[in-house]
């Protein structure tokens, strides 16, 4: 019912049941509740959203710049530093970076192209997608044409146009099959958190953007259409739109450097503030259900050491 051709919405409605007819109104104002609830609280950014955020992350950049700069005007005259001002400017340049980096992400997410609403996460029928080979490659083949139609409307005409537009060089085949191997892997479509996150990965596929860009109507037949994935959107979005009241719209990356820089400023080892921030990332994973590793494992326990 997405479908840019009114024809074919027009079409699509005729053709439901009256029973389907009263589900999207029952599902509709749902949806839109939780789309003006995820924006008022900072879950969901729009462009006049984001740029204040770059603007607040760049103040804090120049405000650790002007106590570096402070610092440097101290150096002794063999321009030596004390050992608690060196460490201490350190710190602070390791913290701009980290800054820095959720400033790009924020950056690179303005330039996506515009949408008119939020697009909410596909579900895909991953069970039929393993066992059938045939229903696999019709998904593969429609995110071919896909991503070669997106970039003939960048000017290119040819696959070799196609090549010279993407930033690998890969043929639209190639991308079509990575997509894949993405969903068939994470049970995720190529996806991209409108929430920047370095730290959390493998499943914010309520709170992305389909990098994809792909539209419903157009992969229907490989979704997975059913009330478990309407439950698990909303379950996951309601525990998203809490954490966001309750930390005034940052994501986990920031507040987790929040953290760091109190424990950094309270004297901690290295080694206990890794410590507690596994903790944390562990926590927050398993009661947000976004990520799927046990936080005992081999490779979060290295963290601590």
């Amino acid at each position: 019912m997405d479908a840019p051709d009114p024809i074919l919405r027009r079409e699509a409605l005729d053709g439901i049941s009256d029973a389907q007819r009263e589900a999207i109104k029952f599902i509709k104002p749902i949806y839109e509740a939780v789309g003006e609830d995820a924006t008022h609280y900072g879950l969901f950014l729009d462009t006049a959203a984001m740029k204040k955020k770059i603007k607040v992350l760049q103040d804090r950049i120049d405000k650790k710049a002007k106590t570096i700069a402070d610092i440097e005007s101290k150096r002794r005259s063999d321009g030596t530093l004390s050992v608690k001002q060196d460490k201490f400017m350190r710190q602070l340049e390791s913290e701009q970076e980290a800054i820095k980096g959720r400033i790009d992400m924020f950056e690179k997410a303005l330039l996506d192209p515009p949408r008119k609403d939020f697009r909410f996460g596909i579900y895909y029928n991953k069970e039929k997608l393993l066992a059938d080979e045939q229903y696999r490659e019709g998904l593969t083949q429609k995110f071919e044409n896909h991503y070669f139609n997106e970039r003939l409307r960048q000017g290119g005409t040819s696959e070799d146009d196609y090549r010279a537009f993407a930033d690998s060089g890969t043929s639209s085949r190639e991308d079509a099959e990575r997509t894949l191997s993405r969903i068939l892997e994470e049970d995720a479509d190529d996806l991209e958190s409108i929430v920047p996150s370095e730290t959390i990965s493998g499943g914010h596929k309520h709170l992305a953007h389909r990098k994809t860009n792909i539209p419903e109507w157009d992969v229907v037949d490989y979704m997975l259409l059913t009330p478990d994935a309407m439950y698990s959107y909303f379950s996951r979005m309601g525990k998203s739109i809490a954490f966001a009241q309750k930390f005034g719209g940052r994501n986990i990356d920031e507040v987790l450097q929040d953290i760091t820089e109190v424990m950094e400023k309270a004297g901690l080892s290295e080694k206990k503030i890794a410590s507690i921030r596994a903790g944390f990332i562990g926590d927050y994973s398993r009661v947000m259900g976004t990520y799927r590793r046990n936080p005992d494992r081999l490779d979060n326990q290295m963290a601590k050491l």
